[in-house]
C-alpha cells in the first residue's frame, strides 16, 4: 500500500464506524468529507480554526449527527441489496454491449 493512500483509508475507515471526521484541508484527503455534515475540514497550519472545528465536536448532538452522516456512504456502498442492484445493472450493460454473446447456444 502506498504512504499515501493510507490516510484516505483511514478517514474511510472512521466514517464506517460512524466517526465524525476533523481533517486538515490538504491534498485528496478531505474529498470524502462534506463539510459540516460528515465532519470539519479545516485549513492547514491554523491552528484556531483547529481548536474551533475540535471544540464543536464535543457537542454530542453534533458529534452523533456528523457520525450517522459519515457513516451513511459506508452503507451504501456495502448494502448487500444496493451491491446486488449494481451487479445486475453491469451485466444488463455488458448484455446490451454484446447481445450475441450473451446468448449461448448448445
Amino acid at each position: 500500500m502506498k504512504q499515501a493512500s493510507r490516510p484516505l483509508l483511514v478517514t474511510q475507515e472512521a466514517m464506517a464506524a460512524g466517526l465524525p471526521l476533523m481533517v486538515t484541508d490538504v491534498g485528496a484527503i478531505g474529498e470524502d468529507l462534506f463539510p459540516d455534515r460528515t465532519g470539519r475540514l479545516v485549513p492547514p497550519n491554523a491552528p484556531r480554526a483547529q481548536a474551533d472545528a475540535t471544540g464543536a465536536l464535543q457537542e454530542v448532538v453534533t458529534r452523533r449527527a456528523m457520525g450517522h452522516e459519515a457513516r451513511r456512504p459506508a452503507d451504501e456502498r456495502v448494502d448487500s441489496v444496493v451491491c446486488a442492484r449494481r451487479i445486475l445493472d453491469h451485466i444488463r450493460e455488458l448484455v446490451e454491449m454484446h447481445p450475441r454473446e450473451a446468448v449461448r447456444t448448445r
